[in-house]
């Protein structure tokens, strides 16, 4: 547990809250501050149920300890966005995906709404999170990043295939035209 003292904070709930939020924050990928407002419990729990599914985990905090928390991991430039009812996304696997799965629940839902975002070490804004979302899935950019370094590698081999079996065709087609022309003189 890390020693720091904030004036309101020196509960040891209130220290074990924030220790638990640092503890989130740096085994996520990304982190997503949503306003919340109107939801149904109900229809707020079939969503965390979604979240999990893909690797994530939506959590309320009062945004006070999770200030303490974010400043305390070196997170710089949220404390804006930590105003009104928030709810925490944190994606432990592909942040990108999280992203995607917040701005479509909050296309059917008025009161959700994405305000900002920490993705592997920078802050962004709404419009920053809503670019993320748009991201393919992870595996589909890593194979389009395989792709694009295999193609260069894949057609180097073709023209150093071209290269070598060209002159020896070559060759060979002038070595059977020689043997067919010492076979018509004998």
């Amino acid at each position: 547990m890390s020693h720091w003292v904030v004036k309101g904070a020196e509960r040891p709930e209130k220290v074990a809250l924030v220790e638990e939020i640092r503890e989130k924050i740096g085994r996520s990928q990304g982190v997503y501050l949503v306003e919340y407002r109107g939801i149904p419990v109900a229809t707020l729990s079939a969503f965390r149920k979604r979240v999990r599914e893909v690797g994530g985990e939506l959590v309320v905090y009062k945004n006070t300890l999770f200030r303490l928390a974010a400043t305390s991991a070196g997170i710089q430039g949220l404390e804006e966005y930590l105003a009104g009812p928030t709810i925490f996304a944190f994606a432990y696997g592909d942040a990108a995906a999280m992203a995607k799965l917040l701005f479509d629940f909050a296309k059917e839902h008025e009161g959700f709404q994405v305000k900002a975002g920490w993705v592997e070490g920078r802050v962004y804004d709404r419009n920053g999170v809503e670019t993320i979302a748009k991201l393919p899935p992870r595996e589909v950019l890593l194979a389009q990043l395989v792709g694009g370094i295999q193609a260069p590698v894949a057609r180097f081999v073709g023209t150093l295939q071209s290269l070598i079996h060209t002159p020896l065709r070559n060759l060979r087609y002038g070595l059977e035209e020689v043997a067919k022309l010492k076979a018509q003189a004998s």
